[in-house]
């Protein structure tokens, strides 16, 4: 399992899992054409594709993109063109971890894995991730709390 997960290691990680159909190949292309875009924006140092949906299924949901100073989220990018990008203050002010069947050592197919955060004042988002994806939700949540570590070592 990689243990340092950045840009290029979660898009490998991806492309692996379009071939044990687990991700559309469709998906990996989107992936790539907004990270692009994003790229106007601010470099990004982490993506994720949502895999948990609404009613709990499992499905590519919502692409999210993240940068220094900017979470880029594309819901339900599969058929959706539009990009919303929500500033991040830091220090995080509040964040909320869930874990269900996940020990942060290793995964299995009930893992999943909850974030609620605020990312300012207006904007409270909640990102979920199930087995293989649980490893990367972890990374982003070590790189949205990098200036919060003690708090972030008392969740894990």
């Amino acid at each position: 399992m990689v243990t340092n997960w950045n840009i290029k290691s979660e898009l490998d990680f991806y492309s692996t899992m379009i071939k044990y159909r687990e991700v559309p190949p469709k998906a990996d292309l989107l992936a790539r054409t907004w990270l692009q875009v994003c790229r106007e924006i601010e470099e990004p140092e982490h993506i994720f594709i949502m895999d948990v949906c609404e009613d709990g299924a499992l499905g590519c949901e919502d692409l999210w993109l993240f940068s220094k100073s900017y979470a880029m989220l594309v819901k339900g990018f599969m058929e959706n063109e539009e990009l919303e990008v929500f500033g991040i203050v830091r220090p995080i002010s509040f964040m909320k971890i869930k874990a269900s069947d996940y020990d942060f050592k290793d995964f299995d197919a009930r893992s999943r894995l909850n974030l609620t955060v605020q990312l300012n004042q207006q904007c409270v988002m909640t990102i979920k991730a199930s087995q293989g994806n649980c490893p990367i939700l972890e990374a982003i949540i070590r790189f949205l709390s990098s200036t919060n570590s003690s708090f972030l070592d008392s969740c894990i």
